[in-house]
């Protein structure tokens, strides 16, 4: 007997006892499982018959009486979620409203579900007859196009109207931005000529008596207004607009321009140094690489010096092994002469000596 899967692949036998898709806890497979159940359709249903027999009830009733509203669907019929939307989309088809509210406790009492979740009782709002469903559906529509029309002109009104705004304010701010540079340019031009000094001094005792709101025509380069805690007025050219030129703006474009200033000094300085610094980084470079070669050329000729001693050294410990072999060979010569000269006198003496 076989207990083999019978080819069965691995999604095919356990996927099915993992939760889900195959996760990783045990459990039934919910892939193939039903939105809804067939007890929870079965209520669909009954709601759905509900909402029928309201409708018919509507359409018994005369026109003058709607919009009517009922609640329909009591605590007794349980939709779920999916249920309850399926519901809903059904009613908004036939043009009535929906909503639901939790149920009392005397309501999930008188049920008699014993559910632990939350019951709703759904009421239906029917605006029309349902014989003229069509025509207001037609209105409603049409209305919604000329509200969807009239928001699409607001907002295009809207939109021009800001940009021709922006447009007002950037054209202010860059008169008012030309002024007070023709202020700052005048209060120190008159600053660093010492000729302008008085005229200024006179020219701003005689404005003195003059309000801060008074208006004036535009001054010639080297002339000042009021006292330095006072506005100071222009107007401009074109369409006659006045340009309120304070301390203060004076003040924060002069420090505008210092800031710049400063930018400009510590971007120049900072350009001059790396200019310097590589300029310098790219000699020294030459100058190492060249104290590299004189080194290695040094050590190069030291290396050689150091082989060629050696190969002296080498030279005259072979001459001095060879003059030394050479004089032992010749002391063993003589040695070996006298021994055999000793030895050829005793066999003679020997021989004499047996013969007498």
């Amino acid at each position: 007997m076989s207990w083999g899967w019978s080819g069965l692949s691995f999604r095919d036998g356990y996927a099915g006892y993992f939760d889900g898709d195959g996760g990783d806890s045990f459990g039934p497979g919910r892939r193939d499982w039903a939105a809804k159940s067939s007890a929870a359709l079965n209520r669909e249903r009954i709601a759905d018959g509900l909402f029928d027999k309201f409708l018919d009830r509507c359409s018994e009733l005369t026109p003058s009486l709607f919009p009517i509203t009922e609640e329909v669907v009591m605590a007794n019929v349980h939709l779920t979620e999916a249920c309850y939307k399926s519901f809903r989309r059904r009613v908004m088809d036939k043009g009535c409203k929906v909503k639901r509210r939790e149920a009392t406790l005397d309501e999930r009492e008188n049920s008699d579900d014993k559910r632990k979740c939350k019951l709703y009782v759904i009421s239906v709002t029917c605006p029309v007859h349902p014989s003229k469903f069509e025509e207001a559906k037609a209105k409603a529509e049409e209305a919604a196009a000329a509200r969807h029309a009239k928001a699409v002109a607001a907002a295009k009104r809207k939109a021009e109207k800001e940009k021709r705004e922006k447009k007002e304010r950037d054209r202010l701010a860059a008169l008012h931005m030309a002024k007070v540079r023709e202020e700052y340019a005048s209060i120190v031009g008159i600053i660093n000529d010492d000729d302008e000094k008085t005229t200024t001094s006179t020219s701003s005792n005689k404005r003195q008596h003059n309000t801060p709101t008074t208006t004036t025509t535009k001054k010639k380069k080297g002339s000042s207004s009021s006292s330095p805690s006072s506005a100071r007025i222009k107007v401009a050219s074109k369409n006659n607009t006045t340009v309120v030129v304070t301390q203060e703006d004076i003040v924060k474009h002069a420090k505008n321009i210092h800031k710049e200033r400063r930018t400009i000094i510590r971007t120049e300085h900072w350009r001059e140094e790396n200019q310097l610094l590589s300029e310098l980084q790219t000699k020294h470079d030459v100058e190492i690489d060249v104290f590299k070669d004189q080194m290695m050329k040094k050590r190069s000729q030291m290396l050689d010096e150091e082989s060629c001693e050696f190969k002296d050294i080498e030279t005259k410990i072979e001459e001095a092994f060879k003059n030394e072999t050479t004089t032992t060979k010749s002391k063993t010569g003589i040695s070996s002469c006298s021994s055999t000269k000793k030895e050829n006198s005793n066999n003679s003496n020997e021989k004499e000596n047996k013969v007498n």
